[in-house]
């Protein structure tokens, strides 16, 4: 699901991009979800109540919380990294100090149909890129690990460890949200405390797994029939 969320205190404007964004056939309307926000205020709220987006169109003039305050709440105070911003604006000259919100795009009103395909194409381009990767934060920092550099993932109390063949990171967080980021990248859950690569497994038992480099894990009883079933089914994709 690709989540957009527009931004801009002119409303029939908003509704129309979002009919453009709908109508330009590079996001499918099963794996697209637009919210539309009036003022910047409004939208920092949305996110902060767990809400995430992956790309916003955002107005560097609005009357209420203007486009680069509101952009430096995102990538600052919420700390939100991945979101792809399109800046949206009449002028078309902008303040430096846009830059360091690290916006996407530029778009100048009025917006063609034929330039939003383009950047929609190149946003989407760009998420694919960042969801090869696994995300996680220490002291409000985001750092990214390529998926396929990890064998494993284990909960120790309350915090994560990432195994990889050559060292290990630990950070604070929920193996629900684990799963929830691997999810469509071939990982098992083995046990109420593991998630595994199944890239990683060089040898398969109903009750363990062995990994390239040595490491043997348990299976835990509850999981053994669906680890089963994830193992045959991702064979499968493997034949030629």
């Amino acid at each position: 699901m690709i989540r957009i969320a527009i931004c801009d205190d002119d409303e029939m404007f908003c509704y129309h991009l979002e009919e453009m964004v709908r109508a330009s056939g590079v996001i499918s309307e099963a794996s697209l979800l637009t919210e539309v926000f009036f003022d910047g205020e409004s939208l920092c709220d949305y996110i902060e109540k767990e809400n995430s987006f992956d790309i916003i169109f955002l107005d560097i003039q609005m009357e209420r919380m203007d486009g680069v305050f509101t952009g430096k709440e995102i990538r600052n105070r919420i700390a939100d990294e991945d979101v792809q911003i399109i800046y949206v604006s009449a002028k078309e000259s902008y303040a430096m100090e846009l830059f360091e919100i690290r916006p996407m795009h530029f778009l100048i009103k009025p917006v063609g149909e034929e330039e939003l395909h383009k950047v929609l194409t190149k946003a989407l381009h760009l998420l694919e890129k960042i969801s090869n990767m696994f995300s996680y934060q220490i002291n409000r920092q985001y750092y990214y690990i390529a998926m396929k550099k990890i064998q494993y993932f284990e909960v120790r109390n309350r915090q994560i460890i990432i195994h990889m063949q050559d060292e290990q990171i630990t950070y604070y967080g929920r193996l629900a949200e684990v799963i929830e980021q691997v999810s469509g990248h071939r990982f098992l859950q083995i046990s109420r405390s593991e998630v595994v690569s199944y890239s990683a497994i060089e040898a398969y038992q109903p009750d363990k797994v062995r990994l390239f480099g040595g490491s043997e894990l348990r299976i835990g009883r509850m999981r053994q029939k669906e680890v089963q079933k994830q193992m045959i089914a991702y064979a499968r994709e493997d034949m030629p």
